[in-house]
């Protein structure tokens, strides 16, 4: 079975992760469903379930601070 939906999905992500690189967090916003559940297993450095708009800022947040 084939996702015709990938190439899509595919371009939504790569402008997610422009906008993170951008620090541009309102255009990563309007990417988004404002019910957004992210969650990184415990073995990740940003572990834990991330909710919503300001989830998704706390995790652009976490994951900068990782690169510092």
């Amino acid at each position: 079975m084939t996702d015709n939906n990938a190439p899509a999905a595919l371009a939504v992500l790569q402008s997610l992760y422009a906008a993170f690189e951008a620090g541009d967090i309102e255009r990563a916003f309007a990417l988004v469903d404002p019910d957004i559940v992210i969650t990184y297993p415990p073995s990740m450095p940003m572990a834990g379930e991330w909710r919503g708009h300001q989830g998704l800022a706390d995790l652009f947040a976490a994951v900068g601070a990782l690169w510092q």
